[in-house]
C-alpha cells in the first residue's frame, strides 16, 4: 500500500497532467478564447466589455476546470489504488490456489506411492503365504519321514530281540513275535 506522502506526490502528478490536457490547444479552453476572439473581432466589441466577458468566462471555466481535474485525479488515484488491491488479492490468491495445487499434487503422489506400497505388501503376504505353505509341507514329509524311522526302529528292535531268543534256543513269545511281523509289515509295502 502507498504512504501518504507517496499518494500525494501521485495525485499531484495525475491533477497536473489532466489540467494541462484539459488547458491545452484543441480543448474545449482554447475554442472558447478563439471564439471568443473571433466575436472581439467580428463584432468589434470594446474591450473593456471583451476583457470582462474573457475574465468572467474564465474564472467561470477555470474554477469548473479545477473542480473536474481534482475530481478526475482523486477517482484515478482510488481507481489505481482499488486495482493495485485486486492485483494483490489476485497474487495472494493465486499463491494459494498454487499451494493447494501443489498439495494436492503431493496427496496424489504419497496415494500413489501408498498404492504401490499396499500391492508390495499384499505380494509380499502372499509370497509368505507360499512360503509357509510349503514349510508346513516339508514339517509334515519331515513328520512323515520321523514316523518311518521310528517303525523301522520298532521292527528292527523287535526283531532283534526275536533273534535274540531264538540265537539262544528259546522260542520267543508268540505277541513278541505277532508284534515283530506287524511291524515289519508297517515297513514295507
Amino acid at each position: 500500500m502507498a504512504t501518504m506522502d507517496e499518494r500525494k506526490k501521485a495525485y499531484g502528478e495525475i491533477y497536473t497532467q489532466v489540467l494541462a490536457n484539459t488547458m491545452d490547444s484543441g480543448t474545449p479552453y482554447d475554442k472558447f478564447t478563439a471564439e471568443l476572439k473571433k466575436y472581439h473581432d467580428e463584432f468589434g466589441l470594446k474591450n473593456e466589455k471583451y476583457f470582462e466577458t474573457m475574465c468572467n468566462a474564465l474564472v467561470a471555466m477555470t474554477q469548473t476546470v479545477t473542480t473536474s481535474s481534482q475530481q478526475i485525479a482523486l477517482q484515478i488515484l482510488v481507481e489505481h489504488e482499488r486495482l493495485e488491491q485486486e492485483a494483490q488479492n489476485l497474487k495472494v490468491g493465486l499463491a494459494l490456489k498454487a499451494k493447494e495445487l501443489e498439495l494436492a499434487e503431493k496427496r496424489l503422489t504419497l496415494a500413489d506411492k501408498e498404492a504401490t506400497f499396499n500391492e508390495a505388501r499384499t505380494n509380499l503376504l502372499d509370497a509368505q503365504k507360499k512360503k509357509e505353505e510349503k514349510s508346513i509341507e516339508a514339517i509334515e514329509r519331515e513328520i512323515r519321514h520321523y514316523d518311518d524311522k521310528l517303525r523301522i526302529q520298532e521292527a528292527t528292535i523287535l526283531k532283534d530281540v526275536v533273534f535274540g531268543y531264538t540265537a539262544g534256543g528259546l522260542v520267543p513269545p508268540t505277541d513278541m513275535t505277532t508284534k515283530a511281523l506287524n511291524a515289519i509289515d508297517k515297513i514295507t509295502p
